[in-house]
């Protein structure tokens, strides 16, 4: 059996989030301190060190892979434990401070912590490079910052067997990055309102080079009206957001009807400001 993904509870992942995240990290105009071909030992080696923490690391084309293998990370409510946070905080700001310090080309890096002793539960967050380099200059709010972050939470059986890290993963890309961050962000907003419980998926195909999104809407109504208005306002203002231009138009479909909707790229602001409410 492979992993299997968990109900996120955005809440307490972003509250994580916030524990970590504006630690310092370097400074970015600084020299190489960490070069390509010691990175991974180099990193492995800070963790250890400054916070006598064993984590496992390897580069992955332009992706940075951290792995954190924890004995003790979720309460019997299944919350993070608050020392489980400090240690993923830690590794967090020091994996940030290495992207700035090092001559290797990194576009993202990728931080998973699993539980191995009791729930092989595990968190992956995925930050993007650029993001944290406008962070850190200004260019962008905490706020909008936090949104930008990816927080996964899977269950892996593998974990209870072997804390080996296979590092099976693959290199994050932009357009999937992006497809993931949108439909982060729906579903924190559909979150907000009690009465609709759906969650929204996302994948970028790159034969037809459009994004993708599904969920389970019963009434179609809604989901013309209600529904596909803000995902595709969420698709608008990051793509705007990211100057992304690379892809064909936006398809979201009723997994319930079995109907979809395709607007292409060229009319997505149009649709968005005919259909504000």
């Amino acid at each position: 059996m492979g992993k299997r993904a968990v109900t996120a509870r955005p809440k307490l992942i972003f509250t994580l989030l916030l524990t970590v995240l504006f630690f310092g990290i370097g400074c970015s105009g600084c020299a190489p301190t960490y070069p390509k071909e010691k990175l991974e030992e180099a990193l492995i080696d800070v963790c250890r060190k400054e916070y006598a923490l064993d984590v496992q690391a390897k580069l992955v084309d332009k992706t940075l892979v951290v792995f954190i293998p924890l004995d003790e990370f979720y309460d019997t409510k299944l919350d993070v434990l608050p020392k489980a946070v400090e240690k993923i905080g830690d590794v967090i700001q020091v994996t940030s401070r290495v992207v700035f310090s090092t001559d290797a080309e990194i576009d993202f890096y990728m931080v998973i912590a699993a539980d191995v002793k009791v729930t092989a539960v595990e968190i992956v967050s995925i930050q993007y490079i650029n993001d944290l380099r406008k962070l850190v200059n200004g260019w962008i709010g905490r706020d909008e910052y936090r949104k930008r972050v990816l927080w996964e939470r899977n269950f892996d059986p593998q974990y209870l067997k072997d804390a080996e890290f296979k590092f099976e993963v693959e290199p994050v890309r932009l357009p999937e990055f992006l497809a993931k961050q949108i439909a982060q962000r729906i579903n924190l907003e559909f979150e907000s309102l009690l009465e609709y419980k759906l969650q929204v998926k996302s994948a970028f195909d790159r034969e037809k080079f459009q994004f993708y999104f599904t969920l389970l809407a019963s009434d179609d109504r809604d989901f013309r009206e209600k529904f596909l208005p803000v995902i595709l306002r969420e698709v608008v203002l990051v793509v705007n957001a990211y100057k992304f231009q690379d892809f064909k138009g936006v398809e979201v479909a009723n997994l319930f009807t079995k109907k979809s909707v395709f607007i292409e790229a060229g009319d997505l602001e149009e649709y968005v400001s005919l259909n504000k409410k």
